[in-house]
């Protein structure tokens, strides 16, 4: 877990529903990382599968397949990761 002072934007509808330069990053075995942003700085649950855009430093997330996981995928990070078809196991 570590604090990121990168730009983190999540775009929904085309409006701005959380933006911030303090968020928390902390990764997990088998997943890619989760940015926590402080609820000041939310207006909505965040799911990257479920808004239309987010970005971390400018650069577009993937979400983390499975939608019950929350996990932002960035060029930064390689899988495999929990979520995909045959990893409920892991």
């Amino acid at each position: 877990m570590r604090e990121d002072d990168r730009d983190v934007r999540v775009e929904c509808a085309g409006q701005a529903v959380a933006e911030t330069r303090r968020a928390v990053r902390v990764l997990e075995t088998s997943h890619p990382p989760m940015f926590y942003i402080a609820p000041q700085d939310v207006r909505t649950e965040l799911r990257p599968s479920r808004m239309d855009r987010c970005t971390v430093g400018g650069e577009e997330v993937t979400a983390q397949e499975g939608d019950f996981y929350g996990g932002w995928i960035t060029a930064e990070v390689r899988g495999p990761f929990k979520g995909a078809p045959g990893t409920h196991l892991w």
